[in-house]
């Protein structure tokens, strides 16, 4: 009986682990570019705001956030898709964190 060759994760792993560098950019874009608006639309309360509660951000705080901060900015883009998309990859990044073989 012949055994199996075995089989070269190396690649699997190399693009978790970018998915999950990506994700966590993502998280800190978000994050960045809402400190920035808060900065330059209130440089006193923006600066302890960001202090205070967006280091500590949740993810399911995250996305309220940033489409509320879109609608205030009068943001532009087509932002049709961006919850499923977020939500789907934030469930992939939470399988993929909390997988026993990652």
């Amino acid at each position: 009986m012949a055994t199996p060759p075995a089989e070269n994760f190396d690649a699997l792993h190399e693009r978790v682990l970018r998915f999950m560098g990506a994700f966590s950019s993502t998280q800190f874009a978000i994050d960045t570019v809402i400190g920035f608006y808060l900065h330059r639309r209130m440089p006193e309360l923006g600066s302890e705001l960001e202090r205070q509660f967006l280091r500590r951000i949740r993810d399911d705080q995250r996305l309220p956030l940033f489409t509320a901060f879109a609608a205030q900015a009068n943001y532009e883009a087509d932002l049709t898709n961006f919850a499923r998309i977020y939500n789907r990859a934030k469930q992939l990044r939470d399988m993929i964190g909390h997988s026993l073989s990652v």
